[in-house]
């Protein structure tokens, strides 16, 4: 998979077993933390760091919907309110590119949110290794970062809840639809 140059970042490279262990790796932390379908808000960036969250939440069997940087911060509040995340992964690239999490969200987060699992800066580098950022002078994937090649067994099937949409609604606070894998069923098999 080629992650293709944006703004001050190269062409990057990487293989799908790179993806693949990356993404077991994030997942089995994530699993470690929440029940399944618990909603994991990503902090985001599109690349292929992206790619990994996604695939790490999902085959944690976790409910995902995106937190996107440039949204205004009361904006970022009302999705956390309205998806009540039980942890969330902060891709590095959205804080380097868009800023860090903005004071008011990550007020309304201690307040207002019981993060089970933070992953504050997740970032695949050129080697196909993975970070997930520091925690306490370690880096919060070190204990899980073995689990690369094991599969985290999590049975997901077409009533399984992945994505978590926000729509308008009619009060002008958005709502939360999770979507079902059964649209996407009839093409497996």
């Amino acid at each position: 998979m080629v992650e293709t140059r944006a703004g001050g970042t190269p062409e990057r490279s990487f293989t799908y077993k790179q993806i693949n262990e990356a993404s077991n790796i994030l997942g089995h932390l994530v699993k470690s933390g929440i029940q399944t379908e618990d909603v994991v808000m990503i902090y985001s960036h599109r690349g292929v760091d992206l790619v990994v969250a996604v695939m790490g939440i999902l085959k944690a069997g976790a409910t995902l919907p995106g937190l996107d940087p440039v949204y205004p911060p009361d904006r970022q509040n009302i999705y956390l309110e309205v998806a009540k995340p039980s942890a969330q992964v902060v891709i590095a690239k959205a804080t380097q590119e868009a800023g860090e999490i903005s004071e008011t969200v990550r007020a309304f987060i201690s307040a207002n949110l019981k993060l089970r699992i933070e992953v504050p800066g997740l970032a695949l580098r050129g080697d196909g290794s993975l970070i997930g950022g520091d925690v306490a002078g370690r880096d919060v994937l070190a204990s899980v970062e073995h689990l690369g090649i094991s599969s985290l067994g999590v049975a997901v099937g077409p009533d399984s809840t992945p994505p978590l949409s926000f729509i308008s609604g009619s009060e002008e606070k958005p709502k939360g639809v999770r979507g079902r894998h059964f649209s996407l069923a009839c093409y497996f098999g």
